[in-house]
Parts: C-alpha cells; structure tokens; sequence
C-alpha cells in the first residue's frame, strides 16, 4: 500500500535539499521505549530521553531519510507522530510484526477490525504525505515462542492483501 506520490516524497525531499539523499534507514525502530530512557520494559528510566539526539546524529553523517517501522497499532500511530514531527526526514509504516501477530486475534472486536483499522490508518497516513509502506509484516519461524505459525501465516495473508490494495 504504497502510493507514487508517498514514495516520491521520501525520494525528493530532504531536511537539507542541497545535500541531497545520501543515505536512508528503512527499518528503524525509533518508537522503542529504548529512545525514551527505558529499557526491557522497566519502569525506571536508565537514561533521559535521547531521540532527537539520535536523529541530529545520525543526519550529521548523512542519514536523510528514516522510514520508522510500525510493529504493532499502537506503534505505527507513534511512527506517524514521528512524521508529522520531523516532515521530510521521518517516514512511517503501518503493519503488525509476525511476532506480534496475537495482536489480531486478542483486538477488541476481532482480528477483522484491527485489519481494518491498520488500513485506515494506513490510506489517512499516506493522504497526509506521513506513510510511506504497509509493514513491518511477514513471517518470521525463527521466533515462534512470539507467535505460532499458523497465527503468522493467516495474518499474513490478509495484511498482504491490504498492502496490495
């Protein structure tokens, strides 16, 4: 679920239009609690906040561009945030990660709803010049303890239809 004009945002603009596009991260977790001073999930914080610093590094040896990867509902929201902050810089996705493919069947209202809200959010993203791709979606048997197979193979599918829209 990609649209010309989105992916021709990312490609064209930049936070520095003469420099142009060096380099672009395309699978950066910036939404991690990480970024926020927290760490495996504790409730004290190791560190203040440090994302703009992390991007102001990061652009200071040429990253233009970052698409942030969108896990989960709750992530992708927090990655259009990202976007609508840093326009021209940060990008987001809109998906749930196989790992997190439980999402869909414990979704208030069922798996159904929660895919139709992802493409919602997603169709309103890329209006907004925000979104730029359906994902982070997929099938990941190496981690199985996350999610079961057959949970990852089913949503799979349906969010690939989605994306094909």
């Amino acid at each position: 679920m990609t649209s010309a004009s989105s992916t021709a945002a990312m490609e064209n603009s930049s936070p520095n239009d003469d420099a142009g596009l060096k380099f672009a991260d395309v699978g950066i977790n910036l939404t991690d609690s990480t970024y926020q001073g927290f760490y495996n999930h504790h409730s004290t914080p190791s560190h203040p906040p440090d994302l703009p610093a992390v991007i102001n590094r990061a652009a200071s040896v040429g990253v233009r561009k970052f698409m942030v990867t969108g896990s989960d509902l709750s992530q992708s929201l927090q990655a259009i945030d990202l976007a609508r902050q840093y326009p021209g810089q940060c990008y987001a996705t809109v998906g749930v990660h196989p790992c997190s493919a439980r999402a869909f069947e414990e979704y208030e209202g069922g798996g159904e709803a929660l895919l139709a809200e992802l493409e919602r959010v997603a169709r309103a993203g890329i209006e907004e010049g925000t979104v730029v791709a359906f994902g982070e979606f997929g099938l990941d048997f190496d981690r199985l303890g996350y999610c079961d197979r057959e949970t990852q193979e089913k949503w799979f599918a349906k969010q690939l239809e989605v994306a094909a829209q």
